[in-house]
């Protein structure tokens, strides 16, 4: 389906739904090490992606390897409900077991006012939180939530890495040296 010549993505199954949460760019977070401070400025000045804390710890993230939220942050609870999809205890009244999922992005962030240290930030946003009868409906449910709030995106293949950058080049380098 097209509007505005834009492609309107439909998700109606568990197999869409996890690829399309599994590689949303809001829900990836690239993975990231600490290297010396020492070797801060030689890092940048090749075009490796560095930063530091306040306090002065240095990383290096990685172009292409990615924290993917919904495998690191997905919250998976089952319920007891009532016919009106309430949880309850109340003995007899419990018709039904749905699971209900949780999710939100990860970031690196300081804890709050007073911290000179990032740490991985995982979040819950309460707009996405969602249920159903089955793990597969929940998914689909919550996918479509992401769509709605966070957007679609041009699909890319990150497996397919770019080959020129420092991080492609500095994993060529490796890989002969190791002979593969």
């Amino acid at each position: 389906m097209a509007c505005r010549g834009l492609l309107v993505r439909n998700i109606d199954n568990a197999y869409e739904a996890w690829h399309f949460l599994y590689d949303h760019p809001s829900f990836m977070l690239r993975e990231r090490h600490e290297i010396p401070p020492e070797d801060y400025d030689m890092l940048e000045s090749r075009g490796f992606l560095v930063n530091k804390d306040r306090s002065g710890k240095c990383w290096r993230q990685m172009r292409h390897l990615y924290r993917h939220a919904v495998a690191m942050n997905l919250t998976i609870g089952y319920m007891k409900v009532d016919a009106t999809g309430h949880t309850t205890t109340a003995p007899g009244v419990a018709k039904t077991t749905d699971v209900w999922l949780e999710l939100g992005p990860e970031s690196y962030d300081y804890d709050g006012d007073g911290f000179d240290e990032t740490t991985l930030q995982q979040t819950h946003d309460w707009h996405l939180d969602c249920g159903g009868p089955t793990f597969d409906e929940a998914l689909v449910t919550l996918a479509n939530k992401v769509l709605a709030k966070y957007g679609d995106y041009k699909e890319t293949h990150p497996e397919s890495h770019c080959q020129t950058c420092v991080d492609c080049q500095q994993a060529k380098e490796i890989c002969s040296r190791l002979g593969i």
